[in-house]
């Protein structure tokens, strides 16, 4: 049972790097939805018709509902995600866009929900899709599980005498969609958020997290960006693919000058294929005000790092 297990996710793993497609001269990365079962087939008969939009529709008039503050925080949400780029107005998209939308023998509509995490500096309101009560993820490969392992992670990081930590902005998001991939990511929404206002649909024309085989898609990515970096970047490769847990980058080295050519080659190879990191904290220093709640200690990987003291404590809290 094991050995099927394994095979079955390499198989999967082998279509997922498969979708994934590199135009460095453009510094951006593409996916395609790695179907394992024809999507217009199958999600037609798992909802009886063309869309899931009477499904999504309901959901998103649940979500209406929730406070003024949620609704505050998922407009500013909503406008990021557009400023950026990440999504788009159906009828703001090019004809051709539009034609393909609407001519497609399934729309897939992503259920979405307000999540409230007052913890987090820079998104304390977020937007998560659940693409599992549509069916959608349940013909979609996993792959296989190649997340680094924390404590390893956190060993290196604290066998070194100067440590740094980093995250690469928007991960996911920084995978574009095929045009393939538009009539399966719709999304309703509308600035008021009032049960008495049909939304409007988007399309996320980027990846997004909630999609099963995303993760995979990004991890391969940059697995594979480490790789082809690791001659004119040679102190890169290993911070981006062996001291990263998910989007979380926590490399060391022996010298503050060692940090810093670190640094600046894990940028310069991220740019690459469109990546960036959000921001930089060393041994040492103050952290950044984007990172950190009290200005004193900053999340890293479950525990509570001191920056300025460089002491790891429980990320326990009262």
């Amino acid at each position: 049972r094991i050995t099927a297990i394994s095979l079955q996710e390499a198989r999967e793993q082998k279509l997922i790097e498969e979708s994934v497609r590199f135009d460095l001269i453009n510094k951006k990365v593409e996916v395609i939805f790695p179907f394992l079962k024809n999507p217009n087939t199958y999600l037609a008969d798992k909802h009886q018709g063309s869309s899931n939009l009477r499904q999504a529709r309901r959901i998103y008039m649940t979500q209406c509902k929730k406070s003024e503050l949620d609704k505050a925080g998922t407009r500013l949400t909503h406008a990021d995600l557009i400023e950026r780029g990440f999504m788009v107005k159906l009828l703001d998209m090019p004809i051709d866009c539009q034609k393909l939308v609407r001519e497609a023998p399934f729309n897939h509509y992503y259920p979405w929900f307000i999540v409230s995490k007052d913890d987090s500096i820079s998104t304390p309101r977020r937007i998560v899709v659940d693409p599992s009560c549509t069916g959608l993820n349940q013909i979609l490969p996993k792959g296989e599980n190649r997340i680094g392992t924390i404590p390893d992670i956190i060993i290196r990081n604290r066998m070194k005498p100067v440590g740094w930590a980093s995250d690469i902005s928007k991960m996911y998001n920084q995978l574009r969609l095929d045009k393939s991939a538009y009539p399966f990511s719709l999304f309703l929404y509308h600035e008021s958020l009032s049960t008495d206002i049909e939304p409007d649909t988007y399309v996320m024309v980027r990846a997004w997290y909630g999609v099963v085989q995303t993760g995979q898609q990004a991890g391969y990515a940059l697995d594979h960006l480490a790789e082809i970096g690791k001659v004119e970047f040679p102190m890169a490769p290993d911070c981006i693919a062996r001291d990263r847990y998910v989007d979380d980058i926590l490399p060391g080295a022996d010298s503050v000058e060692e940090v810093e050519e670190q640094i600046s080659q894990v940028r310069q190879l991220l740019s690459r294929a469109g990546f960036s990191l959000k921001y930089v904290i060393k041994s040492g220093d103050v952290p950044d005000e984007s990172a950190s709640t009290d200005g004193i200690m900053i999340k890293m990987l479950g525990y509570r790092w001191n920056t300025v003291e460089d002491s790891l404590h429980p990320g326990i809290s009262e």
